[in-house]
């Protein structure tokens, strides 16, 4: 990212009249217009740092702060660490894509039950312990297509991921 940025929100500091890509700040995408510059009326919709590399380094928690992120994407990237259950509170975030890192543990409820999330793409990380039953948590769903191959989770893979929409279930 961008490091002569310092804004909490890239989208912030900037007028935009139509184009949505920030200056400086390659992948990230912002909603709404910012012509009055209404720290509100602008956030970042869609952050994009897929093959970045970072060198090493981990989701941090801060992430689940973009209320208005539709989608994330940061594959490829050799990122550690755990998923946030954080990611979980973004109410509007309906595309998620993890895959081709190094995460580690559990795939967190909040994260893959989360109401608008219709594509979570996992593949290809070191992912333990069980795909979370949505269904059985009472829990509202959206999915449509998961991708959970390469990772080490254990148990079945819940019979919702069958009967709910779902086009595509790999494990």
């Amino acid at each position: 990212l961008a490091p002569n940025i310092t804004a909490s929100d890239p989208c912030e500091p900037f007028n935009f009249t139509s184009e949505k890509i920030v200056p400086g700040w390659t992948g990230v995408v912002c909603s709404g217009f910012c012509v009055d510059l209404d720290p509100g009326a602008c956030r970042v919709e869609d952050l994009n740092l897929m093959y970045v590399m970072f060198a090493g380094g981990s989701l941090p928690a801060s992430l689940g702060l973009l209320d208005q992120t539709t989608s994330l994407n940061f594959m490829g990237n050799s990122l550690g660490g755990t998923i946030p259950a954080s990611l979980g509170s973004l109410s509007k975030l309906t595309s998620l894509s993890l895959a081709q890192n190094f995460l580690t543990g559990p795939l967190p409820e909040p994260v893959l039950c989360n109401p608008l999330l219709n594509m979570i793409q996992l593949d290809f990380n070191r992912l333990t312990s069980y795909i979370p039953d949505c269904a059985t948590a009472g829990k509202e769903y959206n999915i449509e297509t998961v991708f959970f191959k390469g990772n080490q989770f254990t148990g079945t893979i819940p019979e919702w991921l069958f009967t709910y929409r779902v086009n595509q279930s790999e494990r």
